[in-house]
């Protein structure tokens, strides 16, 4: 005996004791209900949680936006994809504003170019940060001590990693800032 009926599929009690849902589609894959002013209104069984479907392209997209390292980065690919959804699935009785779609891809232009400008800014701090170490190189330093006394020795060496410069003063490695003090060194 069917448990839910609404002018189309049919739905019955899932029998398996695993399923998630509570009801099973039997029929069709979409839900038809009168609605105020519209007699035919059909959704998808997936949206009022009738059976599973797969996922559509715009979940897709959302999906891998949202699986990145940073979950609240947004970056121009993800942007990119948002865009082509949205003019993708877009009503075809109302398209979409050209003002809209305009400002939309300026967005998208803006994005880009602050994302240009922030790999360009962190190339110059690490150039900066590899400038300075080389520039210790045979000067005397004041760091402070793994226990919180001041330290000072003169740097042989610098090494350069993803992380930080690193400074090797006598078999001490230091980094770039914890240097508290940089002297000549007199010989």
């Amino acid at each position: 005996m069917p448990a839910a009926t609404a002018n189309g599929p049919t739905a019955e009690p899932a029998r398996n004791p695993g399923s998630r849902s509570r009801y099973r589609a039997t029929a069709r894959t979409s839900w038809t209900s009168p609605c105020e002013g519209d007699p035919h209104v059909t959704t998808p069984l997936s949206q009022v949680g009738l059976g599973t479907s797969a996922p559509t392209p715009i979940t897709q997209a959302l999906g891998a936006a949202a699986s990145t390292t940073d979950k609240t980065k947004m970056d121009k690919d993800m942007f990119l994809k948002l865009l082509v959804a949205q003019l993708r699935y877009q009503d075809p009785t109302k398209p979409a504003d050209a003002t809209q779609f305009l400002a939309q891809t300026a967005q998208f232009t803006q994005v880009e170019k602050l994302d240009d400008v922030s790999s360009s800014l962190q190339s110059m701090v690490i150039s900066q940060q590899i400038l300075q170490a080389s520039g210790l190189v045979g000067r005397t330093i004041t760091y402070a001590g793994a226990d919180g006394k001041d330290v000072t020795g003169v740097v042989t060496s610098a090494t350069f990693t993803a992380s930080a410069p690193t400074l090797h003063v006598g078999d001490k490695d230091v980094l770039l800032a914890d240097v508290k003090q940089v002297r000549d060194t007199h010989s």
